[in-house]
Formats: structure tokens, C-alpha cells, sequence
């Protein structure tokens, strides 16, 4: 599988063709050739809105986002991507986030993350009632962690979160 996925690269970069660019997010040919971070400066953040609803941005999270508190004890928010650059650079812009995101180029893979928080409070807007999955105990405890000021249970809380992913790591392992 590495060596069909090295390959993949490979005849990729050596391809003029680079189709980043659905469709249905751009209708206009000229956008299908660009990068998803070029097309995503020409649209206007009402049209993205628009592709990128607040439910679907929620799925988004519960699937490839992560719900943090760091060792300093400060909330972040990530979304990660190995392929879909579009959804990420869309992301970035729906909920104007101040960072940048980093994308490496050797895998495909695309990050954003903050821990503004301005942003942090803005995307707690957003998702406020739309996670219902697996992660809303996670975003509970994080939006918790983020309007105490109690250094105690900022603690606990990134204890508690600490487990919960370890637990998915095991459960991974076993199947």
C-alpha cells in the first residue's frame, strides 16, 4: 500500500491535471484547474455558508475534529484532512479564523488550529447543539474547560479527555 500510495504522488505531481475543485463549489472551469486555497479566496463567505452549513460543519468536527486543552491548560480547536483540502481551506474561512493553515505537501495533509479566543467562542456558536454523536460529551467538556477559569478543573477536564481518547486508541487496536 505505501508503494501504490508513493506512486499515487508521484503520477500526481507529474500530472497537469490538478482537480481540487468540485463542481458544486465552483461552477466556473478556470476554478477547477486552480488550488482549493486559490478558489477559496474568490468565493465570498456567504456561498461557502451555503455549501458548508453549520450541521454539516458539525459532522465535520465529530468525524476529523479534535477537541483539546493543551499542557498550558488552553482550549484548541484542529480539523485535520489528509485529501480534501477544500472542506479545511472552507472551514477556515466560514469561521475566520486568524491562523493559517498548514498543509504538507509530502502526504496531502491540511490542518487548521487556534486557540484565539474570539474564534473559539465563535465556533462554540456554531456547533452549539449540532454535536450529537460520540463527541458531544468530548464538546461539553471542552466548552466546560473553556468558561472556567478554575485551573483545577481546566485539570480534570483534560484528564478526562485524555482517557476518552485512549480508550479510541485501544478500541482502534482491537478491530
Amino acid at each position: 500500500m505505501d508503494e501504490k500510495h508513493q506512486k499515487l504522488i508521484l503520477l500526481k505531481k507529474q500530472s497537469k491535471i490538478i482537480k481540487e475543485v468540485s463542481p458544486i463549489v465552483s461552477h466556473n472551469p478556470a476554478h477547477w484547474q486552480m488550488t482549493a486555497q486559490e478558489v477559496i479566496t474568490f468565493l465570498d463567505r456567504e456561498k461557502l455558508k451555503e455549501l458548508y452549513d453549520p450541521w454539516w460543519i458539525a459532522g465535520f468536527v465529530e468525524g476529523d475534529g479534535s477537541l483539546q486543552i493543551n499542557d498550558r491548560l488552553q482550549v484548541v480547536f484542529e480539523l485535520a484532512q489528509m485529501q480534501d483540502k477544500m472542506a479545511i481551506y472552507a472551514i477556515h474561512k466560514i469561521l475566520n479564523l486568524p491562523s493559517q493553515v498548514l498543509e504538507r505537501t509530502s502526504d496531502g495533509y491540511t490542518k487548521l488550529s487556534t486557540k484565539n479566543q474570539l474564534a473559539l467562542k465563535h465556533i462554540m456558536k456554531i456547533l452549539d447543539g449540532k454535536i450529537l454523536g460520540m463527541k458531544s460529551f468530548e464538546y461539553k467538556l471542552w466548552c466546560y474547560a473553556y468558561n472556567t477559569k478554575l485551573i483545577t478543573k481546566k485539570q480534570k477536564a483534560k484528564e478526562i479527555l485524555t482517557r476518552i481518547r485512549k480508550r479510541y486508541v485501544k478500541q482502534g487496536d482491537m478491530e
